[in-house]
């Protein structure tokens, strides 16, 4: 069904990173827009190299943007990221999410995705983790802070297929928009909810 909608789309059973994978295929000639989904990663990565635990029944996805040069910090192409992701969520399930600095999207507090922006020469790179249909009990035991989940907020399964488009698509848009349309950073400082610095 994606590779029918994206050619430039890639999908795995499992890896150790996609933001990895997406890195090392992007020194070759890959175009804007190129997508790697994975089912579970083996060594999926935060901010500042902190695991993130990615069992199946998640959505790993990472997204390469090709740039020039970067004008904005990478803080703020996370800030937009998250909206657009804020924006597929409550499009496919009908929930707001809260935005937590800089990077996490919560439930009622708890973790339910996680963003990493990365830049490897002119290749922008942003790797999403979203825990969707997952089996909380593989990721609470491991955290120091609790996790949710689409299913355990929704009650029910989420497709992952109807939800990466919506990210897709999402992302596209932003970077349609970036750098000179500012409401997806307006919208994120306006609902920021919990800041830490």
């Amino acid at each position: 069904m994606l590779k029918e909608l994206y050619n430039t789309l890639i999908q795995l059973n499992s890896v150790e990173s996609t933001n990895t994978f997406l890195k090392e295929i992007a020194k070759e000639d890959c175009e804007s827009g190129t997508v790697i989904i994975a089912n579970s990663q083996t060594a999926g990565r935060g901010r500042y190299e902190k695991s993130f635990l990615s069992p199946e029944g998640g959505l790993y996805l990472s997204y390469l943007y090709k740039i020039d040069k970067l004008t904005d910090e990478l803080s703020e192409i996370t800030k937009w990221s998250c909206v657009s992701v804020y924006r597929a969520i409550d499009k496919i399930c009908g929930i707001k999410c809260q935005l937590k600095y800089v990077n996490d999207l919560l439930y009622n507090g708890k973790k339910l995705c996680g963003i990493l922006t990365e830049l490897s020469e002119n290749n922008l790179i942003i790797g999403i983790g979203i825990n969707v249909n997952t089996d909380l009990s593989l990721i609470n035991r491991n955290l120091n802070e609790s996790a949710t989940s689409l299913k355990e907020v929704t009650g029910k399964d989420t497709d992952l297929n109807e939800l990466a488009i919506a990210i897709i698509d999402e992302l596209n848009k932003q970077f349609e928009e970036w750098p000179t349309i500012r409401d997806r950073i307006d919208f994120y400082n306006q609902n920021v909810l919990i800041v830490h610095i």
